[in-house]
């Protein structure tokens, strides 16, 4: 049943929880504005729902998922998956020492690293705190080991700075390799 609802019902509709109407008649580039405002509102709504806030990357519950359907996928088509664990070195030292705004920049940084560094397929990801996970579809665990140990070598070599100060940081990974599927 289609219940028309007139100027008089606009107002107590929107305090219900409606966002708008559009009354007809409706010109056409206004239904398309509107349905065009909506698309961009859903599509920013789940990428705070799907993304860790201070890095821009995956947030962990969002990874998993990825992860989950990568293996299925690696699985079915026999391929292999790496999937690592990054952590931050000293974080608290350096969040003491240094504050907030020092840390956020190292975070920041170890995201542009993995961001120049990966593949368009890896999936990035924020695991929490000062943790961060990789999963790297179609690599095996030498390879894994060898892009994450590079990694690793270029963030210890990277300097952050505090005020008139400068540091550095390191991080520790642990990789674990899902063996070929289907073999």
């Amino acid at each position: 049943m289609v219940r028309r609802i007139g100027h008089a019902g606009v107002e107590p509709a929107i305090r219900a929880g409606a966002d708008d109407f559009l009354l007809k008649p409706i010109a056409a580039d206004h239904l398309l504005t509107a349905i065009e405002a909506r698309v961009r509102r859903a599509r920013n709504i789940a990428s705070l729902t799907l993304r860790d806030s201070l890095t821009g990357l995956l947030n962990h519950t969002a990874l998993e998922a990825q992860l989950n359907r990568e293996l299925a996928l690696q699985a079915r088509h026999g391929g292999e998956l790496s999937y690592a664990l990054i952590d931050l070195d000293n974080f608290k030292k350096i969040n003491d020492r240094y504050g907030h705004a020092a840390t956020d920049r190292v975070m920041h940084g170890l995201t542009r690293l993995l961001r120049q560094r990966y593949r368009q397929t890896d999936l990035l990801g924020r695991h929490g705190g000062e943790e961060f996970e990789v999963v790297l579809p179609g690599a095996n665990f030498q390879v894994a080991a060898r892009w994450l140990d590079e990694i690793r070598i270029a963030f210890s070599r990277m300097e952050f700075s505090a005020g008139a100060e400068t540091f550095t940081s390191t991080l520790s990974v642990g990789v674990a390799g899902a063996p070929p599927f289907n073999e």
